[in-house]
Order: structure tokens, then C-alpha cells, then sequence
């Protein structure tokens, strides 16, 4: 019983990353480029992107990068996330985003 509970383990800590409350009660929700191309051959090819929960409050600063030809895709799956979050607390004033152009280094998009 005890091997069971620990193969179990990491896949319930996965799924409470991915669909647990943020830190201000609203549903967590993540999205990810990990499915998305960072396949590149100059800058103008990537496009930055914000990965990570989108529910949190201050979300939503480009912190990745993705191929451009994946950027309306991705905004696709974003705004969807983005609608399932619910109001959006307005007492909480976040830091402007700090604007980076998205690189093609080695071939791959990096913010």
C-alpha cells in the first residue's frame, strides 16, 4: 500500500499546481508554452508570451517566449484561461511590466 501512495504522490501535487486557488482565492489556472514551437532563425520570429497562472494577480507579463507563428494560437488558449478567473482584485496595485523583445538565440526564442 505504501508503494502505491508514492507513486500517487507527485501526481497529486501536479494536479493542485496546475488547478489549485491563487493566493487571492480565485481558481488557479496555468498555461504553459511548453506546447508551443520556440523554434526560430532571426529575432522577428518569437513573440513574448506570459506562462504561468493566470488568475494571480499581478499575471500577465510576457516572461517567455514562443515562435510568432504560434502567437495567435497561444492568445487564443490565454484569453480562455484569462475568462475562466473570475473578478479581478482592484485593491491590489501591481508594477508596471518591464518590456523585453523576444531573441532568437541558437535557434530557440528566449524572452
Amino acid at each position: 500500500m505504501h508503494r502505491t501512495s508514492a507513486l500517487l504522490a507527485p501526481l497529486v501535487v501536479s494536479t493542485l499546481l496546475l488547478f489549485g486557488c491563487s493566493d487571492n482565492g480565485t481558481p488557479s489556472v496555468v498555461v504553459s508554452t511548453a506546447s508551443y514551437s520556440k523554434d526560430c532563425k532571426v529575432d522577428a520570429d518569437c513573440t513574448t508570451v506570459f506562462s504561468g497562472d493566470v488568475c494571480a494577480v499581478c499575471a500577465g507579463c510576457p516572461n517567455d517566449a514562443i515562435s510568432a507563428a504560434d502567437g495567435a494560437k497561444f492568445q487564443a488558449e490565454y484569453d480562455a484561461a484569462k475568462a475562466s478567473c473570475g473578478a479581478k482584485d482592484t485593491s491590489v496595485s501591481c508594477a508596471p511590466c518591464s518590456m523585453k523583445d523576444a531573441r532568437c538565440v541558437g535557434g530557440r526564442c528566449t524572452p
